[in-house]
């Protein structure tokens, strides 16, 4: 089916060794500036360049194009610069730093530059895909459900939208699935919760089939461009179903950020901001799921050759069930291969380092705060949770997911020379 693309042009994160850039005519003397040694080898890090503080001492302007080069680098190895909307900061994605290694980085403001690949926004029936072009090829990256979904032969009560699927490998290989015959609760990555408590009532929001509790999809949010990212925001809300009227408890707010794909893994990242809605306490009682999830392909079952890793270096479903753990990578057969996504949870999340929920049986993983214990949101108050997710063709390479989970978890800030 044809594809209407929303919105293109975004630079490329690559470096020149993957993705060769054209020159740049240079504008303005370059700003010098240093970015101090990290601890542990860094992959695919955030690095803010200024404070904004800085940007107007340094007579830097958001209107202008900017590149990031390293010293000692080719002339053409150049990264792409965007502004942080949020903190009015300019920032670039390092594909890599070693541990030990402090760089000197060249900040230049250029004509124009020419990207040789883009990332487009593009509706296709009811879903917005994130996708690529390079050289006149599109590709497909994931999906975002935004209109109501119901199977045929699905009971309504499991009619949902508001999630990702499908997730496509690199090779565009797809790996998650969505309403399951035995959960069709279960949609690709999406956030709900399970076991609560408000008002002396216990919604359920996950399993809709008990019918005590809901995740509303209400709409997408903004959505961007840029030279090292794209992406979009969506709300939902969870509805407590047997309150009269239905009860609205929590807002929900998702920021879906996503970087050009290499040939090696896909990297993308979910903000999720919930908040209270009511009057009284949300508890989020003890269970051993609940929160962030993922489904797999329906051919991964119990029978099928598949690999559960943890960052703690647990194998298996059985060993890494239960884990408080940094990170975890999930891979199986593919149509054409094998393939799998990773998903590596913020420090900044509740309980860090979260537990795992690898099923016993089924192709479903998860990461909760509530393995060990109740977590409340008071009236008004806001739970945030952020995830990277990494998917790749083949299986996990451990090594790689760390070096991708440090450059997410400790984003760096260089400084004036």
């Amino acid at each position: 089916m044809k594809l209407v693309a929303l919105v293109a042009s975004l630079g490329s994160l690559l470096s020149a060794a993957e993705l060769p850039t054209p020159a740049t005519p240079e504008v303005n003397a370059p700003v010098t500036l240093s970015l101090p040694a990290a601890d542990k080898d860094r992959r695919h890090q955030r690095v803010y360049l200024a404070t904004a503080a800085e940007v107007k001492s340094l007579g830097l302007n958001s209107k202008d194009i900017f590149v990031v080069s390293t010293a000692g680098a080719p002339p053409k190895e150049v990264h792409p610069v965007q502004w942080d909307e949020r903190t009015k900061e300019p920032y670039f994605v390092l594909p890599f730093q070693a541990a030990g290694a402090a760089l000197t980085l060249q900040l230049r403001s250029v004509e124009s530059r020419q990207a040789e690949q883009s990332v487009e926004h593009a509706y296709m029936n009811d879903q917005l895909w994130m996708t690529t072009l390079a050289d006149g090829v599109q590709r497909r990256l994931f999906a975002f459900q935004h209109d109501e979904l119901l199977p045929p032969g699905i009971k309504p009560v499991y009619r949902r939208a508001g999630f990702i699927h499908p997730v496509l490998t690199p090779s565009g290989q797809v790996i998650s699935g969505s309403f399951a015959p035995d959960h069709a609760h279960h949609h690709g990555i999406w956030t709900a919760w399970s076991h609560t408590e408000i008002q002396g009532r216990h919604p359920d929001f996950w399993n809709v089939q008990d019918e005590s509790g809901r995740v509303e999809y209400l709409g997408l949010g903004a959505r961007w461009i840029g030279a090292v990212d794209s992406g979009f925001g969506a709300k939902m809300r969870s509805l407590d179903t047997k309150a009269e009227p239905p009860l609205e408890v929590l807002t929900e707010d998702w920021r879906v950020t996503t970087y050009l794909p290499s040939v090696a893994e896909t990297v993308f990242e979910l903000e999720t901001t919930q908040r209270n809605a009511t009057k009284d306490p949300l508890v989020l009682t003890k269970h051993i799921y609940g929160g962030l999830g993922f489904r797999g392909l329906a051919t991964w079952t119990v029978d099928a050759a598949l690999i559960f890793v943890t960052s703690e270096g647990q194998l298996g479903r059985k060993a890494g069930d239960g884990q408080r753990v940094r990170w975890f990578a999930f891979a199986g057969p593919t149509a054409q291969g094998r393939g799998g996504i990773a998903i590596l949870a913020h420090p900044d999340n509740v309980n860090f380092p979260q537990w795992t929920r690898f099923n016993p049986k089924d192709p479903f993983v998860a990461f909760t705060p509530v393995h060990d214990g109740a977590v409340s949101i008071k009236p008004d108050e806001a739970l945030t949770q952020k995830f990277r997710f990494v998917v790749f063709d083949g299986d996990p390479d451990g090594r790689r997911l760390e070096e991708l989970w440090q450059g997410y978890a400790h984003p760096a800030r260089a400084v004036g020379k």
